[in-house]
């Protein structure tokens, strides 16, 4: 696995948002497995760690559209 320096260039952000992208999308598909049990506390984490995901893709999203030219 890579590590990434910061700060991120805007190819790494670029890459950190499509890994996090692909993430997003596993996370949903947990999501739709776990949903047949609305009680299980697994998938209420499962929401959890997909939305702070989703929160880290628009934070990088929107520095990355901050500071292109």
């Amino acid at each position: 696995m890579s590590t990434i320096a910061l700060p991120l260039t805007p190819a790494d952000r670029r890459a950190a948002v499509r890994r996090l992208v692909t993430i997003f999308g596993s996370m949903n598909d947990l999501i739709d497995l776990l949903d047949s049990d609305p009680r299980d506390p697994a998938l209420a984490r499962a929401r959890s760690t997909r939305d702070m995901i989703a929160n880290l893709i628009v934070d990088l999203a929107g520095t990355a559209a901050g500071t292109s030219a």
